[in-house]
C-alpha cells in the first residue's frame, strides 16, 4: 500500500522569499514598481518619508493601476510561486493596455518583507464601490513551529478611504524599516529609478515620481540625454541567426556628423569554426553604445564629465523597456571589458568609456530568463551568447573608431614632445630640490633673552627675528605652489603615459618612472611644508618650546631623507650609468626616506644582513625597485587594522644574491598574482595604476635579475603576508666590510 505524502511550506519561508532572496533596498523598491506597471498603472509615486528618525521611517508604492479584486487577493497574491504571469507570457496574453507582464516567479511581492517588517495594503479595483485592506507583520512569519498556512490575517472589505471618488489602484505603507536609511541609499535609489526605463522610449504612458521630503534634491527624476552627447557611436540591430545591420556615427564637437552602414555575420566573426552549424540562442536584440576618448579637454568638448561616465559608464539590459539590474551598475562589468582592455589599453574600450544599452523583450528572447533573486539572468547558453554577439559590437565600434582615436592622441605617441615635457620636468623638479637644500641649510639662531625661574624649574624664553621667520614663509609658501603644480604635471604625464603605444619599452618605462617618482616626492614634500609652516607660525606668535622645536627637527630631517633619495634617483634620469651599487646602503637610503611614513603608520621595519653585495646597475633604477616594493607594502600595511602587527622584513643575502622583501599585510589575490610581473595596469588597488610592480620587473630583467612572489606556505615568507624575492643572475661583488 502507497502512503502518500505532500509538501508543505513552513511560515519562516517568507524571511527566504524576501530578506534572504532579495538582496537590497534598490532590488526591492524596483520589483514593486514592475508590479505596478503589470497592473497596468501610469504612474507609480514612491515616498520615502522620516529617514532621519529609523523607528519612523515609512515607504509607500502607490500606483493608478487595476487594483485587485477579492478574488486575485485570495489567490495570486497569497500564493506564493503562483504562475499566472508565466502562463499569461507563454500564451501571450497582455493587459488592456497591452502589456506583456514582468514578473513571472510569483515572489515579487515579498520584495515588501524585505524593506520593512510591517505593511499596510489597500487595494481598490476598477468600477467597485469599495475597497480592501490587509495588515501584516511579518515577524508572526518568523515563528519556526508553524506553517505559512496557519498564519491568519483579517481582510478587511470597506468603503474607500484612500481611493475615493472614481480612482482604483494600490497603496503599500511600509514601516518599521529593517536596516535604517542613508543618503547613499537615496541618491542610489535615484539614480536606479532615473535609469529604469530604456532611452529609446520603448515602454510608454508609464512612469515613476519620488517623494522625498527630506531630501528633496533626490527627487529629480529628470532622464539624462548624455548618451547623444557621443563622440562615437554605433547602433546595431544582430537578428536570430547573428547577422548584424549597424550604423557607425563619429560625431565632432561642432555637432558635425558622419556615418556609415554596413551589414556583416557577427556570429561568424565571433564563432569562425562553428558558425556554419550553430545559432545564437539568445535571440535577436537591438544595442546602441556612445564612446568617448577620456582625456579632460575632450569630454569637455562633448558637454560630459568623468564623473558621469563613471556613474553611467558600462553597458546596461533593457528587457521590455524595464532595466535588468545589475547590469550597467556602477562597478558590473558583465562583460568583461576592464580586464579586455589590459591586453590592448590604446585599442579598447572599458566601462568608464562607454554609455551603451542592449534591448531584449520576452517574446524574442525567452531564453534570458530572470534568476529568482531578481539580480541579473540566469548564466545559460543563451545569455553566453548574448555576451559574445555586444562584446563582437563592441570590436566593431572599436574598430571604426580606431583610426580616428589615433589621429586626436598624437601628443602621445609624438617621442620628441614626450622627452621635451620630461626634460621641463626634470629642470623643474633639480630647480626645487636645490631650493629645499637652501632651507635644509638654514640655520635659524634662537638669542637666548633672559631667563625665567618658576618652581625651580629653569625656562627660556627665545624670540625669531620677524623678518626671518617672513622670509621663511614665503619661501615654503613658494615651494608648496611649485610642489603642487609638479604634482599636477606628473599626474598628468603618468595618465597620458598610460595610454601611450610602447614604440621602445626603455622609454615607457623611464618617463612612467619619472611620472611615479615626482608624485610620490610632491606629495611628501606638500605634507612637509605644510608642517613646517604650522610649526613656523606656532613660534611667531610666541609659542616656543622645546616639543615644537623637536617636530620641527623631525620634519627638516625628513626633508633630508627625501632629497638623499632624490639625489640618488634623480628620478629616474635617462642616461644615468650603470656602476657597482651596494644592495645594503641602496635599501637603508630607501627606507630612511620612508621613515616618516612607517613611523606614523605604526609599521615596524627590520633589515636582516646576511652579508652586502654590490650589483652593477644604475643607482636610480635600484632605488626605484626597492621603492616601489616598499610603497606597496606600506599601503596594505595601512589597511591592516591591528596596528601592532604592521611590520617589513628586509633580508639582504650575500651567498645567494638575494633581497627578500616580506610583510604581514594581505596576501596577494590569485587573479593579480598572476599578472603583476607581467602586464601594467594590473592592480587591486581601488585608485591604483599598477604600474609599480610591472615596473619593477622590467628594470630587473634588463639587468639580469628577476622578482618573483614566495608563496603563503613558503618558510622565507616568514610574516605571512605578501612577500617577494629578487635574484640577481648577473656577476656581483661581495662587500663583507659594510656588514
Amino acid at each position: 500500500m502507497k502512503n502518500k505524502i505532500h509538501f508543505r511550506a513552513k511560515a519562516r519561508m517568507v524571511k527566504i522569499l524576501g530578506e534572504h532572496l532579495i538582496r537590497d533596498n534598490t532590488v526591492g523598491l524596483m520589483e514593486l514598481i514592475k508590479n505596478g506597471y503589470d497592473a497596468d498603472a501610469t504612474v507609480v509615486t514612491v515616498h520615502i518619508l522620516k529617514i532621519r528618525n529609523p523607528e519612523e521611517t515609512t515607504i509607500i508604492v502607490e500606483d493608478n493601476g487595476e487594483g485587485m479584486t477579492e478574488d486575485i487577493i485570495r489567490g495570486p497574491w497569497f500564493e506564493p510561486g503562483h504562475g499566472g504571469k508565466e502562463k499569461a507570457k507563454h500564451e501571450r496574453r497582455v493587459t488592456k493596455k497591452g502589456r506583456l507582464p514582468l514578473g513571472e516567479k510569483g515572489v515579487g511581492r515579498f520584495a515588501a518583507q524585505k524593506l520593512g517588517k510591517k505593511l499596510e495594503l489597500i487595494t481598490r479595483p476598477a468600477g467597485s464601490k469599495c475597497e480592501f485592506y490587509i495588515n501584516i507583520n511579518w515577524d508572526d512569519f518568523e515563528e519556526t513551529d508553524k506553517y505559512m498556512d496557519e498564519i491568519e490575517l483579517d481582510l478587511v472589505k470597506r468603503k474607500p478611504e484612500v481611493f475615493k471618488g472614481t480612482s482604483h489602484g494600490t497603496k503599500l505603507i511600509i514601516k518599521d524599516c529593517r536596516t535604517p536609511w542613508k543618503k547613499k541609499d537615496l541618491e542610489k535609489i535615484q539614480a536606479n529609478l532615473i535609469r529604469l526605463l530604456a532611452p529609446s522610449k520603448t515602454v510608454k504612458d508609464f512612469k515613476v515620481i519620488l517623494r522625498c521630503p527630506e531630501f528633496p534634491e533626490i527627487e529629480n527624476l529628470e532622464t539624462s540625454d548624455i548618451i547623444e552627447k557621443f563622440q562615437f557611436k554605433i547602433e546595431c540591430y544582430v537578428d536570430e541567426k547573428g547577422y548584424a545591420t549597424y550604423t557607425y556615427y563619429q560625431r565632432s564637437p561642432n555637432g558635425k556628423t558622419n556615418k556609415k552602414t554596413e551589414k556583416i555575420n557577427l556570429w561568424a566573426m565571433i564563432n569562425p569554426d562553428s558558425w556554419t552549424y550553430t545559432l545564437p540562442s539568445c535571440g535577436p536584440f537591438k544595442t546602441t553604445i556612445s564612446a568617448w576618448l577620456l582625456r579632460s579637454e575632450t569630454i569637455r568638448e562633448y558637454g560630459i564629465s568623468k564623473e558621469q561616465l563613471k556613474i553611467l559608464g558600462g553597458v546596461s539590459i533593457y528587457r521590455d523597456g524595464f532595466r535588468v539590474l545589475p547590469y550597467g551598475n556602477e562597478g558590473n562589468d558583465w562583460l568583461g571589458l576592464d580586464p579586455r582592455r589590459i591586453n590592448a589599453p590604446g585599442e579598447r574600450y572599458d566601462n568608464n568609456q562607454i554609455i551603451g544599452i542592449v534591448e531584449i523583450n520576452q517574446l524574442d528572447n525567452p531564453q534570458l530568463i530572470d534568476k529568482t533573486n531578481r539580480e541579473g539572468l540566469q548564466e545559460n547558453q543563451a545569455y553566453f551568447d548574448l555576451q559574445d554577439l555586444v562584446l563582437g559590437v563592441i570590436s566593431l565600434l572599436e574598430r571604426e573608431s580606431f583610426e580616428q582615436r589615433e589621429r586626436e592622441k598624437p601628443h602621445i605617441t609624438k617621442k620628441k614632445e614626450l622627452e621635451k615635457r620630461n626634460k621641463e620636468l626634470e629642470e623643474r623638479l633639480e630647480k626645487l630640490s636645490k631650493e629645499i637644500k637652501k632651507i635644509k641649510e638654514t640655520k635659524i639662531t634662537i638669542p637666548l633673552e633672559k631667563k625665567v625661574e618658576k618652581k625651580g624649574e629653569t625656562g627660556k624664553i627665545v624670540q625669531i627675528p620677524a623678518e626671518t621667520i617672513t622670509n621663511i614663509e614665503n619661501e615654503t609658501l613658494q615651494l608648496k605652489d611649485e610642489a603642487a603644480a609638479i604634482r599636477k604635471e606628473a599626474r598628468s604625464l603618468v595618465d597620458e603615459l598610460s595610454e601611450m603605444k610602447e614604440e621602445k619599452m626603455e622609454a615607457f618605462l623611464h618617463l612612467l618612472g619619472i611620472g611615479l617618482a615626482a608624485e610620490r616626492f610632491a606629495h611628501e614634500f606638500d605634507s612637509l611644508v605644510y608642517l613646517i609652516s604650522n610649526d613656523i607660525n606656532k613660534i611667531s606668535r610666541g609659542n616656543c618650546n622645546e616639543k615644537i622645536i623637536h617636530h620641527l627637527d623631525m620634519c627638516v630631517n625628513a626633508l633630508r631623507n627625501e632629497v638623499s633619495l632624490m639625489g640618488i634617483c634623480r628620478f629616474v634620469r635617462r642616461g644615468q650609468k650603470s656602476s657597482e651599487v651596494s644592495v645594503i646602503r641602496t635599501m637603508e637610503i630607501v627606507l630612511k626616506a620612508y621613515e616618516r611614513e612607517l613611523t606614523e603608520a605604526r609599521i615596524d621595519t627590520e633589515i636582516v644582513k646576511k652579508g652586502d653585495f654590490k650589483v652593477f646597475i644604475s643607482e636610480a633604477s635600484l632605488a626605484q625597485v626597492f621603492s616601489n616594493i616598499i610603497s606597496n607594502a606600506l599601503y596594505w600595511l595601512k589597511l591592516k587594522s591591528e596596528t601592532d602587527k604592521r611590520k617589513i622584513r628586509v633580508t639582504i643575502n650575500q651567498k645567494e644574491n638575494s633581497v627578500i622583501v616580506v610583510n604581514s599585510g594581505p596576501r596577494i589575490l590569485p587573479n593579480i598574482k598572476k599578472y603583476i610581473f607581467k602586464r601594467p595596469f594590473v592592480t587591486s588597488k581601488p585608485d591604483g595604476r599598477g604600474l609599480g610592480m610591472y615596473i619593477t620587473a622590467e628594470i630587473l630583467r634588463r639587468n639580469n635579475a628577476e622578482i618573483k612572489i614566495l608563496n603563503d606556505l613558503d618558510p622565507e615568507n616568514s610574516l605571512g603576508g605578501a612577500g617577494f624575492k629578487i635574484i640577481f643572475y648577473q656577476n656581483v661583488k661581495s662587500d663583507h666590510s659594510s656588514v
